[in-house]
């Protein structure tokens, strides 16, 4: 898994603990609401984009009318094309 793209898409505890670690020596990159000044990796604001860049998608969010769904046939296209 090293030297991985790990994506991780929300902005809570969980995704905020994922991103302050080197996960398994992967690259991570992120998607959220919008972006964080705090966060020192790359930001994706399109979830599609996002996974086109990662080999590994972590979605870490509460399931609302939102978030329901999230991950669709078009996402499931675009992970890891390159």
């Amino acid at each position: 898994m090293e030297e991985s793209e790990l994506g991780s898409w929300g902005s809570g505890k969980s995704a905020s603990k994922l991103q302050k670690k080197k996960v398994f020596g992967c690259r991570i990159t992120y998607d959220s609401r919008k972006e964080k000044p705090s966060v020192s990796f790359p930001y994706f604001s399109n979830f599609c984009d996002l996974a086109s860049e990662s080999d590994i998608l972590v979605v870490c969010c509460a399931l609302t009318a939102e978030t329901h769904h999230i991950i669709s046939k078009d996402v499931m296209k675009a992970l890891g094309k390159k």
